[in-house]
């Protein structure tokens, strides 16, 4: 690549590689590579190697080729949570995970080995805290935000997942108020929360 070429990217979810006479080279649509969030926050060119890095609000990190716009890897780089703040992190008792959710909405599994995520899962609105329970089959999840963010957001509601395939096994309302903590007893038969 010559250097006398740039690359932009934004919100409007493409990456664009430009000639100096500002002829567009090559168009990249995030979300063909299955980005949480397509806004772009910070972008950067290795012109030696021909491979573009980017951060994406959702707090993803991808790397593609400059040529082609190919992800070189198979996801993402890195991963984490875009929204305000994280809030709940759990260990699973049994396995060598842990999970963590906050105010983007969604539910990730770590691999604590490998550092790596093996599962994302969109809630349906911010999260609170999350417990696995002492078998680790479920996981529970407390939602709420001191902020409305949507019409859809319910504080005080809680979940329980299965934790095979993540899936909704119970879910209930018992308060008005965001829920802050949730624990299962030692015997896994109550799921306290405050």
């Amino acid at each position: 690549w010559p250097s006398a070429c740039s690359c932009s990217a934004g919100a409007d979810g493409f990456i664009k590689v430009w000639t100096r006479f500002l002829e567009c080279r090559l168009v990249v649509e995030l979300t063909r590579l299955r980005t949480v969030n397509s806004v772009v926050r910070c972008i950067d060119w290795d012109y030696d190697v021909g491979r573009i890095l980017f951060g994406t609000a959702s707090a993803e990190i991808f790397e593609i080729g400059a040529g082609d716009g190919e992800n070189l890897h198979k996801g993402a780089l890195l991963e984490g949570h875009g929204g305000d703040e994280l809030w709940g992190l759990a260990v699973n008792p049994v396995k060598d995970e842990f999970c963590t959710c906050g105010d983007d909405a969604f539910l990730r599994v770590w691999n604590i080995l490998t550092h790596t995520t093996e599962m994302t899962v969109t809630l349906e609105m911010p999260a609170r805290c999350c417990c696995f329970s002492p078998d680790g089959k479920q996981l529970a999840i407390g939602f709420g935000c001191p902020k409305k963010l949507s019409n859809r957001q319910f504080d005080g509601k809680w979940v329980v997942l299965d934790t095979e395939d993540y899936q909704v096994s119970h879910e209930a309302r018992d308060s008005n108020k965001w829920i802050t903590d949730i624990k299962y007893s030692p015997n896994g038969e109550l799921i306290a929360m405050g």
